[in-house]
C-alpha cells in the first residue's frame, strides 16, 4: 500500500495525553500497527501484555476496548509517526528528523525495525515496557495525593494514608526506572525514551513528595484542618 492510500490519523490522536488527546479508534490502531510492520502477537508482545498471543491487541483494534495512552504511545513511536508523550508527533515523509536536546535522531523505516529488534530480543526493555504500561496506575497515586491537597478529598486517617502509600509506589517506580536506565542494556543519554520517562517518574514522584510533606503539616495542625489532628 502506497502512503497516498494510508488510513490518515487525526492529529488529536498524535498529542501528549495532557493536550487534550482524543482516544484513536479501530481503524487507527490497525493502520499504526501496519505502519510499525507489526502483527498482534508482535505488537503484544512489544507492550509486554500478559499472554502475549494478540488477543488483547484485536480488542483495540476492533474497537472493542480503548487502547492505553502509553500503548498507543509506544506504538505511534515504532511506528515512526513521533514521541507524542512529551513533543509533538511528527507525520509526513518515509523518514522524519526528530531534534531533541541538541541531536538529530532520525526515525525511518529501518531505524522502527531496529527499535522493535532491539525491544523484543532484550528483556531489559521488557521490564521497562511493563513498568511504563502502569504509569497510568502511577498517576493515580499522583492524583489521590493532588484531590487532598486541593480540597476534592477530604482530610482523613484513610486519605493520609493512601497519599503515603502513592509516594511509596511511586519512589520505587521510579528507583526501578533509574536503575533500568543506568545498565549496560540502555542509555537514557542515548535514548530519548528512556529519558523522557525516567524523568516523568521523578517528576511525579517528587510532586508528590512534596506534597505529601505539606499534607502532614496540615495533619498536625487544627486549626488549619478544623478537626483534631490525626495520628
Amino acid at each position: 500500500m502506497s502512503r497516498d492510500q494510508q488510513t490518515p490519523i487525526r492529529p488529536e490522536c498524535l498529542r501528549p495525553a495532557d493536550d487534550f488527546w482524543v482516544q484513536p479508534t479501530g481503524e487507527e490502531v490497525r493502520e499504526v500497527l501496519r505502519r510499525a510492520s507489526l502483527t498482534g502477537a508482535q505488537a503484544a508482545r512489544l507492550l509486554g501484555m500478559k499472554g502475549a498471543t494478540g488477543r488483547g491487541i484485536r480488542r483495540y483494534t476492533g474497537g472493542d476496548a480503548p487502547i492505553p495512552y502509553p500503548s498507543w504511545a509506544i506504538l505511534c513511536d515504532v511506528a515512526g509517526l513521533g514521541k507524542i508523550w512529551g513533543e509533538p508527533a511528527m507525520v509526513g515523509s518515509e523518514e522524519e528528523e526528530d531534534v531533541r536536546g541538541g541531536e538529530t535522531v532520525e526515525w525511518s523505516e529501518a531505524k522502527a525495525a531496529e527499535f522493535v529488534q532491539t525491544l523484543q530480543r532484550e528483556e531489559a526493555a521488557k521490564a521497562f515496557l511493563t513498568l511504563w504500561r502502569q504509569r497510568c496506575n502511577v498517576e493515580d497515586h499522583v492524583q489521590v495525593v493532588r484531590d487532598v491537597i486541593s480540597g476534592t478529598t477530604a482530610l482523613s486517617d484513610a486519605a493520609l494514608t493512601e497519599c503515603r502509600n502513592g509516594l511509596m509506589r511511586l519512589r520505587q517506580a521510579a528507583h526501578a526506572l533509574a536503575q533500568l536506565a543506568s545498565s549496560r542494556t540502555w542509555s537514557r543519554e542515548t535514548d530519548p525514551v528512556i529519558g523522557l520517562v525516567v524523568q516523568r517518574y521523578a517528576d511525579l514522584a517528587d510532586e508528590a513528595e512534596e506534597s505529601v510533606r505539606t499534607i502532614l503539616k496540615w495533619a498536625e495542625m487544627p486549626a488549619r484542618t478544623g478537626r483534631e489532628p490525626l495520628d
